[in-house]
């Protein structure tokens, strides 16, 4: 289906979702989508990110200032 026929209704203004890692410690946040990719930050486990771009497997977000790419495992 092409997304100009679609409306959604109800989706939050910001998307945001919260940083899960079952050791509670924290997750890399890297400067490409690929787990060989240099780690920009490590964001401690329950903080808050903004989506810009969902993806399958990774997603690119935004903590604080930084923007970078996170595995979308790891957000709830």
């Amino acid at each position: 289906m092409m997304t100009r026929y679609l409306t959604l209704y109800g989706l939050p203004a910001v998307p945001t979702r919260v940083v899960n890692h079952p050791d509670r410690t924290f997750v890399n946040l890297r400067s490409r989508a690929s787990a060989s990719a240099s780690v920009t930050l490590r964001v401690p486990h329950g903080s808050r990110v903004t989506i810009l771009i969902a993806g399958g497997t990774w997603a690119q977000v935004k903590y604080n200032s930084t923007t970078g790419y996170m595995m979308t495992s790891f957000l709830r």
